[in-house]
């Protein structure tokens, strides 16, 4: 184990992670941010710096800082010197650092290409939403029909109320997120290639991040795959 630039770097498990001590510092800021009902832009800063700095050696840490980086934008003009009210979603993001900042320590130097590929199809209309996988072969569904065994697939009626318009990037998102929780104990420590044509589901996995209702579902399927080491390529 050395220690280069602040980090913990394990050369046996090829992990980069964020020292117990510093954890534990990080920690503490956040909770003195957690009582507060507002900030300053040094405010923000700080905290802002801070999670920069761990969010190499975090999984999924950069996802979780880009709320508390879009306040930083709030404070224009005569607005630097005063305090302001900190948004829902920067309490959520703080509040996801604080708790699970010590399960995601730990990112690796690199992916491991002896990972196994599991091809993942998905879709969702306004009725339902769905999705099957297979393993093995190629990624072209056709050819490979003989591995598309029906215990490998799933479909779920939806409910929603017709009164309420409906955003079906929330759903196709959801039949992703819904696939992991599934069949997440056989994806685990894998690569899983999923398959959307849904340019919102692509978007929010490459990119981490949607500017949409649907991205609370996207967070949560992060998540899940980042506990159970779950490589996951859209296409």
């Amino acid at each position: 184990m050395e220690e280069v630039f602040g980090y913990e770097l394990d050369t046996l498990l090829f992990e980069i992670r964020i020292p117990q001590k510093k954890l534990k510092a990080i920690q503490d800021l956040i909770k003195t941010f957690q009582k507060r009902k507002s900030m300053t832009l040094h405010d923000v800063q700080e905290i802002a710096g801070y999670l920069s700095w761990a969010s190499p050696a975090v999984q999924l840490g950069w996802v979780f800082c880009r709320k508390i980086w879009d306040f930083q934008t709030h404070f224009t003009g005569k607005r630097h010197h005063i305090q302001l009210r900190i948004p829902r979603a920067v309490q959520e993001d703080l509040d996801w650092w604080y708790r699970l900042m010590p399960r995601f320590n730990g990112t690796r130097f690199f992916n491991d290409p002896q990972r196994a590929s599991f091809y993942l199809y998905t879709d969702a209309c306004g009725s339902g939403l769905g999705g099957f996988f297979y393993t093995g072969g190629s990624e072209d569904w056709r050819s490979n029909i003989d591995r598309c065994l029906l215990m490998n697939a799933f479909f779920e009626v939806l409910s929603h109320d017709s009164m309420v318009p409906l955003d079906i990037n929330i759903f196709e998102v959801r039949a992703v997120r819904r696939s992991v929780e599934l069949w997440g104990h056989l994806f685990s420590r894998q690569r899983l290639l999923v398959f959307t044509d849904n340019m919102a589901t692509y978007a929010g996995i490459t990119k981490g991040t949607l500017n949409s209702s649907a991205n609370s579902e996207l967070r949560s399927l992060l998540c899940l795959a980042a506990e159970l080491d779950i490589l996951i390529q859209p296409h």
